[in-house]
């Protein structure tokens, strides 16, 4: 039997387990969004097999991914696209601010982005952050691990 450990699901609402008589098959559990999460005889089950299973899973992370860039945007480092985890905030000195965000890209490696903000800008001057820095081009991305 494959090795599960190909799961990923970062919503966390699927739950399986392998059955021991059936090699290939899985059973997922999905939670009925209004039913209560304690009430197992509420959970409605599935059977699929593990290829459909895995099928499924990627697209849960083709839907998480393009989750991440529509709600915290993305940028490029190299040829590798990194996705933003939370969106950009201000930190630094106030002498030296500047703005940042995690991030991660498609094999799971974490990053650090940072932002300058535009030349003769302050913290003074900052109404509208979309303004703030030239969000296309960070200035540093770093690989946290």
């Amino acid at each position: 039997m494959s090795k599960i450990s190909e799961y990923w699901d970062p919503s966390g609402l699927i739950t399986y387990k392998s059955d021991p008589d059936e090699e290939y098959d899985l059973y997922c559990v999905w939670l009925q969004e209004n039913e209560q999460e304690d009430d197992e005889d509420d959970e409605e089950k599935i059977e699929i097999t593990y290829k459909d299973f895995l099928d499924h899973i990627d697209q849960l992370k083709e839907n998480w991914w393009q989750y991440l860039e529509k709600t915290n945007g993305s940028t490029f480092l190299r040829n590798t696209k990194v996705y933003l985890t939370q969106q950009a905030y201000i930190t630094g000195t106030s002498e030296c601010p500047y703005y940042e965000a995690h991030a991660i890209d498609k094999e799971g490696k974490q990053y650090l982005v940072q932002w300058n903000l535009k030349p003769g800008l302050n913290l003074d001057d900052i109404e509208d952050e979309s303004l703030a820095c030239n969000w296309e081009k960070p200035n540093s991305i770093q690989l946290i691990n």
